[in-house]
């Protein structure tokens, strides 16, 4: 189950909820904790800025996976290709 969202039309000022999602994965990857699920929405997000400032734990991963049926990619900009995420897959 998502407990956050990101989309394309979103923004990082956003509470990151399926009707007001984040724009970025540079903010997920701040904002995640512990035992969340953050679902990217349908599109290409730039990824070469990420940070991840906290780890998840043995029992509360954090997972950044595509919504399902959705197609999610991560641009790297030169910073090694393309990455996509599949869905329900962290």
């Amino acid at each position: 189950t998502c407990t956050h969202y990101v989309a394309r039309e979103g923004s990082d000022t956003n509470p990151g909820t399926e009707a007001a999602p984040w724009a970025s994965f540079a903010h997920a990857g701040l904002a995640a904790a512990p035992g969340q699920v953050v679902c990217f929405r349908a599109g290409t997000y730039r990824s070469e800025d990420i940070r991840l400032e906290l780890s998840g734990e043995p029992d509360a991963p954090i997972t950044f996976a595509a919504h399902p049926g959705e197609v999610v990619k991560l641009d790297g900009a030169g910073a090694g290709g393309v990455v996509a995420l599949a869905p329900g897959v962290s």
